[in-house]
This record gives structure tokens, C-alpha cells and sequence, in this order.
């Protein structure tokens, strides 16, 4: 699990510094300034918005969350969370369902398909991250872990207060433990 939260960790890492200033998502700076990365994802058939949401849903604990974590996951706005996990469900990648404990809710949960699109998305994803990074020493990359490694346990704090009924404004980096 940790290795796919690495991953969204590196997606949002894009998201931020791809285009500081320009940019309000990832899929905008793919579109304005990263073809290739655009490229990869077209095949798929997805975009950023989707991808980046079947990625967080992916790599969460029982492959489900609320669409207000998403949202604050993803960031998207919760109309256009709405409409990226209807085209997501109308894929049959994902399954929304009135959450068991509070009525008011929903449950959206990654399918058995939505799974299988992902193991063979996420090494096509993973190459362009390999690429950038080839030319990068040993200690460059260990950096590069560790500060990953610190995004993806913030991304787990906040999920964790999330779920809990907390809204994340700013999520604080930590060491995580070895």
C-alpha cells in the first residue's frame, strides 16, 4: 500500500510544483506543459481528475473513502468530484453506496475492475517518474524517498482526520517512523 501512496504522493508533488502560479491542478499544467505526461494518460482513457482519484482510492485503507475526502484528497470542488466519480462509475471502475452509519453520506469503493485498471495504469504511470528521475544519484533518489516518504505519511494523517470528522486546511509534514 505504502508504494501506491508514493505514488499519489509523486502526482501531487506534480500538481504543486509543475507550473507554480499557473497551474490550479495537475491536469492543467499535463495539458499546458507536459505532453508526454498528457500522452500517457489519453491511451488510458482517463485524465488527470480521474486517475488522480483512482489513485487515492487505490491506495486507501479498503479501497473506499467518502466523496468529501476525495474531494479534499483530489482537490476538487464537490461538484466536480460529482461529476469525475460519475464518469468513474460509469466506467464500473468504482461503486457509490449510501454510507451504513450515516445516511446522509456516501461510500465510494474501488471495484474489482477498478483495481485491475490500475495495475496495469500505474506502471504506465510510473515510467515518465522513472524517466525524470534517471538522471538523479543514489543520494538524490534517497532524498527524494524521504521527502516522498513524508508527503505520503502527511497524506495519511490527514485521511485519518478526515475520516475522524475533521476538515484538513494544511497538512504538516512528519518523519515517519522507520
Amino acid at each position: 500500500m505504502r508504494s501506491r501512496a508514493l505514488l499519489s504522493a509523486v502526482i501531487a508533488v506534480f500538481s504543486i510544483c509543475a507550473a507554480p502560479g499557473r497551474a490550479a491542478s495537475l491536469g492543467d499544467a499535463v495539458a499546458r506543459d507536459y505532453p508526454y505526461l498528457e500522452s500517457l494518460f489519453r491511451p488510458l482513457g482517463t485524465s488527470e481528475s480521474l486517475m488522480h482519484t483512482l489513485l487515492v482510492l487505490f491506495a486507501a485503507e479498503g479501497g473506499s473513502a467518502t466523496p468529501r475526502v476525495l474531494c479534499d484528497l483530489v482537490g476538487q470542488t464537490p461538484a466536480n468530484m460529482t461529476r469525475i466519480l460519475a464518469a468513474i462509475e460509469a466506467l464500473g471502475y468504482i461503486t457509490r453506496k449510501v454510507d451504513t452509519e450515516d445516511r446522509r453520506r456516501q461510500q465510494v469503493r474501488i471495484t474489482a475492475r477498478g483495481r485491475s485498471f490500475m495495475q496495469t495504469a500505474v506502471p504506465q504511470l510510473a515510467a515518465p517518474i522513472k524517466r525524470v528521475t534517471s538522471s538523479f544519484s543514489r543520494a538524490e533518489l534517497s532524498q527524494l524517498g524521504a521527502m516522498l516518504s513524508q508527503i505520503a505519511a502527511a497524506f495519511d494523517d490527514g485521511e485519518r482526520e478526515l475520516r475522524a470528522g475533521k476538515r484538513v486546511e494544511n497538512a504538516r509534514l512528519r518523519t515517519p517512523k522507520r
